[in-house]
């Protein structure tokens, strides 16, 4: 019985008992008998029993007990190491739900303690294209989730070269398929990514630089040192396209070869939660802003921003694939008579 009780103390107060029925429970039907649950292997196996069990319990578990707890002060958790990712997992979940609930946006610090243990889990693929304005409102929430992510659109959010956002691209080594086409990019951005080599992208094989009107042969020949580079979408604008893609090894195709990226990970409701509330936000300083004006003129009036873009002419998109290499027939060796 002694086994069954877990004390806790909290801060300030003297240490108290908690019983575990569903621990109780497990020990019973499993017949557990002297198993060290403490280990990573047992623990992952005790905590997955514990989730099972719970669901056909009306009383609250002492796993739920001391997720919620641990979730409420998050912001003093030290280190996750060890902890299996099913609980992590969990504990994330509950800590965003916590946030949610008191109007909460999640800190840098507890990101960045989830981040380092749990890596592309918390973030594996990110789409936020069209949402410069969530970019730069949440700069430092994305720039600690980009860390290990493997695939990322940031499309149409005209950026520029100097953005924080696409300097922190030459940093992600996990990188596998990038777009970012329409971002007003020049060969600058070209140079950065070849001047990170071997620390930036080295495992990039999807590259969409497609109404980036201002790079030229100059910057895409520093594509050179991606080797795994497989996929390659540019504008034909400013651009030999002969002669660059026999610099990178590459040749023409009337493929699609478009790669749709979607947002997956734990932080996945972290990330729709901030785009909904930017977007809300537009669209309520867009209806004050409308009827000011109309107030004022006495008819709404159309402004029209044209950013980087001094023409509006159509460019025409080329898709670049790596010629597969052809391995010689070893020579058949003769014998001697």
């Amino acid at each position: 019985m002694a086994a069954d009780i877990v004390y806790y103390r909290e801060i300030g107060k003297p240490l108290k008992i908690l019983t575990s029925p569903i621990l109780r429970k497990i020990r019973r039907e499993q017949r557990l008998k002297s198993r060290n649950v403490f280990t990573q292997s047992g623990m992952e196996k005790y905590w997955s029993q514990c989730v099972q069990s719970e669901k056909n319990d009306n009383v609250t578990s002492l796993f739920d007990t001391t997720i919620d707890f641990i979730a409420k002060n998050a912001e003093t958790i030290e280190s996750l190491v060890g902890i299996p990712e099913i609980i992590g997992e969990k504990l994330f979940s509950r800590y965003l739900y916590a946030s949610f609930a008191d109007h909460l946006i999640p800190t840098c610090e507890t990101l960045k303690i989830f981040t380092n243990v749990y890596e592309e889990k918390m973030l594996y693929s990110l789409q936020l294209s069209n949402n410069s304005l969530t970019i730069n409102e949440f700069l430092d929430l994305f720039q600690q989730l980009l860390t290990y992510v493997r695939e990322l659109d940031l499309s149409k959010c005209l950026l520029g070269d100097n953005h924080e956002v696409i300097e922190q691209i030459r940093e992600l080594k996990r990188l596998e398929y990038l777009n970012i086409s329409d971002n007003a990019l020049t060969d600058k951005t070209m140079r950065r990514l070849a001047l990170g080599y071997p620390d930036s992208p080295v495992n990039l094989k999807y590259l969409d630089l497609s109404g980036n009107k201002r790079i030229t042969n100059c910057g895409l020949e520093k594509l050179t040192c991606f080797r795994n580079l497989e996929t390659l979408i540019i504008s034909r604008i400013n651009i030999d396209i002969e002669g660059i893609s026999k610099k990178l090894n590459m040749e023409i195709t009337n493929q699609s070869a478009n790669y749709f990226i979607q947002t997956k990970g734990w932080s996945s409701p972290l990330i729709i939660g901030l785009v909904t509330a930017v977007n809300a936000m537009m669209n309520d300083e867009k209806a004050t802003k409308d009827r000011r004006i109309t107030r004022f003129y006495g008819n709404r009036q159309k402004i029209c921003l044209n950013l980087f873009n001094e023409d509006n002419t159509s460019t025409e998109t080329v898709i670049l694939l790596r010629k597969r290499a052809i391995t010689p027939e070893k020579p058949s060796k003769r014998k001697l008579p």
